[in-house]
Formats: C-alpha cells, sequence, structure tokens
C-alpha cells in the first residue's frame, strides 16, 4: 500500500484481536473484531452457506486471495 495505492485485502490483516483484561465473558468471546476486508469474508462465508441446504461446513481461503477465494470444507 502507498499514498497512490489502496489496501489489498490479498496483503491486508483482516481482524484486529483486543485482550482488555476485563471481560466478563472472557477474551476468546469478546476479542475478535474483524475489518473491512474481514467483513467481505464474513459475508462471502454467509453466502456460500445459504447456498448449502443442510451439512456440516467450514468456510476457509485461499492463500493468498482476498475474499473471494473463500470456499467451504465439509460433508452435506
Amino acid at each position: 500500500m502507498s499514498a497512490s495505492s489502496a489496501p489489498s485485502g490479498a496483503t491486508s490483516e483482516w481482524m484486529r484481536w483486543l485482550d482488555m483484561g476485563w471481560t466478563t465473558q472472557g477474551n476468546r468471546q469478546e476479542s475478535m473484531h474483524p475489518n473491512y476486508f474481514g467483513q467481505l469474508a464474513l459475508g462471502r462465508c454467509i453466502d456460500l452457506l445459504y447456498a448449502k441446504p443442510s451439512g456440516n461446513f467450514t468456510c476457509r481461503n485461499t492463500a493468498g486471495q482476498d475474499h473471494s477465494g473463500m470456499y467451504l470444507t465439509g460433508r452435506p
């Protein structure tokens, strides 16, 4: 990224992890905050899952790609 080019979803981080230390439900439940690229990836996963009638799936990403590289693994 530079002043003349926008950030890329393939090379930028997608989430921020915050450790506040004072949460009552635990840091693992409270600390993940997706940014713009993380929101795109989560939306893509929801779209992929919505297209399946049922099953047990996990959403994964193809290394080096942006949210368009998201895919499902698992069984119907």
